[in-house]
Parts: C-alpha cells; structure tokens; sequence
C-alpha cells in the first residue's frame, strides 16, 4: 500500500514538473486573452514593472493558500521552488483512485501578463475578485490554468493537473478563488 502511494505521488510529481515546465513556454498555438479592463485604472493597481516585480517578490507562493483553503482542497503540504525569476509553489491532492489525485501549482509570472498566455486552444477572460482573470487548458500535461493578472505585464498562474484537464477546471476555478485575495 504505501509502495502504491509513493508510486502515485512520483507520477503527480512528475506532472507538477510538466506544469512548471511548460507554463512560461512559447508555441505557435497562442492564446487570444486580453484583460477585460485597463488594470491601471483600477484603485491600488501598479502600472511599473520594476515595481510589480518588487511587488510579486515580496508574495510567497505557498502562503496564497491558508492552511483552511489547503485542507479544504485536500491537498498536501506545499512545496515551493524558484526557477530563474519564477517562483511557484505545489500541493498534491493523493486520493485512493489515481485517476481522482492531481497536483495543485500557484506561480508567480512578474514579467509575463494574461495576453502573455500560451494555451492549446481558447483562452476565456473573466474575474476573479478584484482581479482579471483568463482560463485555458495548457498543452501537454500542464492541465487547466486559472491566471489571474496583477498587471497587463505580471500575473499568477494557478495551475491544476494531473487527469482530465477539463473536467479539472473547477478545482483551478475554486483554487483561483481562494489564492486571489492574497495578490497585490
């Protein structure tokens, strides 16, 4: 049985690599997303990328979800890691039934804003608290991804793999949720 877990969570590690892998990556198929709204407009919003950048650097990826919002996702301790300017941050969600677990990453993008995104496929605007938002399935194994615009040229990714990335959606949507009140 425990062989089983360890197993299980190595696959859904491997899937968080994907997920951190791909989300910054270039592809001819790019996604059409433009922000709702003009972010500079809006009260407290920062229109510098030198200082959303010190914004997002002060944001700890794994503290944009409460240990409640964790527990009520079922998810594991995070795990942050840093690669170049991106930082992110992962939870596993290890359910009995493989095909029901999936991996949970908040990324922090400080130079790469929502007209940024590279999906396969459509990429739907929307808002997610005070926040412009764009969703879109990711190629490969990257899943379905909830990015939420700090600015036109900064956002965080709130990224969820691990199945069918479709119908993993609404755990992105409600993991978005929960992550936005924490952004500047």
């Amino acid at each position: 049985m425990a062989t089983t877990r360890r197993r299980r969570s190595g696959g859904l590690a491997a899937v968080l690599v994907v997920v951190s892998g791909l989300a910054g990556c270039a592809d001819p198929t790019r996604g059409s997303a433009v922000p709702a709204g003009d972010l500079s407009g809006r009260a407290g919003a920062v229109s510098s990328t030198r200082v959303v950048a010190a914004g997002l650097d002060s944001v700890r990826p794994c503290a944009l979800l409460s240990g409640a919002a964790v527990r009520e996702l079922g998810a594991g301790p995070g795990r942050e890691e840093r690669v170049g300017k991106r930082r992110s941050c992962q939870w596993v969600v290890d359910r009995p039934n493989m095909t029901e677990s999936h991996a949970i990453a908040v990324e922090l993008f400080p130079e790469l804003g929502i007209k940024d995104i590279v999906a396969q496929g459509e990429v739907t605007t929307t808002r997610v608290g005070g926040h412009d938002a764009a969703e879109s399935i990711r190629r490969g194994e990257a899943g379905c991804v909830v990015s939420l615009a700090v600015t036109t040229t900064s956002r965080v990714d709130v990224a969820v793999a691990g199945g069918d990335p479709v119908a993993l959606c609404p755990v992105a949507r409600r993991a978005a949720v929960l992550v936005e009140p924490g952004l500047p």
